[in-house]
């Protein structure tokens, strides 16, 4: 008999990071960071997703968290966002994927990114 995990953490703290779960109003966020080029320069086909098919994978990304107990938290660094983290079920892939999104020259001074 296969038996579920237990849930991750809704939040963690690594250093002077913060990381909670994504949330439906995170998708501005989310729409920024990931119309940037960067976010996509490791892929064989880097071309930049729509705001719609980044919305979609925002969605999945909600939902993920209710089927599978785990899934992408958002990155802070006091109280701005940073990036995105996580790991998820695909079923392309065999175990868990562990992926990661950050902006770029982020720097954080007295708990704050700038």
């Amino acid at each position: 008999m296969k038996t579920r995990p237990a849930p991750a953490p809704e939040a963690f703290t690594a250093g002077n990071l913060t990381a909670r779960r994504i949330r439906a109003e995170d998708l501005a966020f989310v729409q920024s960071l990931m119309a940037a080029p960067q976010m996509h320069s490791h892929k064989p086909d880097p071309k930049l997703p729509t705001e719609a098919a980044i919305a979609a994978d925002h969605g999945e990304n909600l939902s993920h968290w209710e089927r599978h107990g785990l899934g992408r938290y958002v990155v802070m660094a006091g109280d701005a966002k940073i990036g995105l983290c996580g790991l998820s079920v695909r079923r392309q892939f065999p175990g868990l994927n562990l992926s990661y999104h950050l902006r770029r020259r982020t720097r954080v001074k007295d708990g704050q990114a700038s």
